[in-house]
């Protein structure tokens, strides 16, 4: 009888130890694979602290070009107002003059011809201008249209790591 307790006894220790290593190497494999997980949120938390980063400067770009397109439109409104007045300014000539167009045919003709030549400056000018204004307008619906991208690409990849996060939890 004490032959077979002890049998059983030495049986079950040897079972208990294989348990217990068994438990050990479970132990030893979990706590690798949590300290790889720690470190590995460690770089996707500083990868997120990058795309913040970059999410900020690419905002900052955002408000800087819509303050550049906001003072652009401001000098063509004001170039269109300076226009204005130089029209005004024109057609007071012209009226003033027309008194002295009666007078004399000649003078007139000259006036005539002076401001027909002044209107086509301004107005060559005018068109230089705008054409100016249209091809920074396209330049800055490019860089906003890119810049969207970017965007949209960074939060995905935010998205992305978010998702990787809540795995993790």
């Amino acid at each position: 009888l004490v032959l077979s307790i002890d049998t059983k006894l030495k049986e079950f220790v040897g079972n208990t130890d294989d348990r217990l290593k068994t438990a050990e190497e479970a132990i030893s494999e979990n706590q690798t694979n949590l300290k790889y997980k720690l470190e590995e949120t460690k770089q996707n938390k500083e990868d997120m602290i990058k795309l913040s980063a970059d999410f900020m400067t690419t905002n900052d770009n955002i408000t800087a070009l819509v303050t550049k397109s906001d003072e652009t439109w401001l000098a063509v409104e004001n170039t269109i107002e300076n226009h204005k007045e130089s029209i005004k300014e024109i057609r007071t000539l012209v009226d003033l003059n027309s008194d002295k167009i009666r007078e004399s045919e000649d003078t007139m003709l000259k006036k005539l011809d002076n401001n027909k030549m002044k209107t086509e400056e301004r107005m060559n000018l005018l068109g230089i201008q705008t054409n100016k204004i249209s091809e920074n307008m396209e330049n800055t619906k490019k860089t906003a249209e890119d810049n969207n991208t970017t965007l949209k690409n960074l939060t995905a990849e935010i998205r992305k790591h978010s998702d990787i996060f809540e795995t993790i939890d």
